[in-house]
């Protein structure tokens, strides 16, 4: 799948409230995720890990998902 597709593909899920769907199909081990601090988590171990602090330590009022943006080798998706 191309990045427009996979990003296309998560923000579809994301705003349907099926974002576990994405993770279970489509994440690589290899997968990176970059704060707007710059900080990067790797692989989807550290990826869970930081999603179940964030969890346990915030409470979703709401969400949506906008994009992708896409860039030559990759994504954004502005949540």
């Amino acid at each position: 799948a191309t990045p427009a597709e996979l990003g296309a593909k998560l923000v579809t899920l994301f705003n349907q409230n099926k974002a576990d769907d994405w993770i279970k199909t489509v994440w690589s081990k290899d997968v990176e995720s970059i704060e707007g601090t710059g900080q990067v988590h790797r692989g989807t171990r550290q990826i869970m890990e930081k999603w179940a602090w964030w969890s346990s330590n915030n409470e979703v009022m709401g969400a949506s998902a906008e994009g992708p943006f896409v860039g030559a080798t990759g994504f954004a998706v502005r949540f």
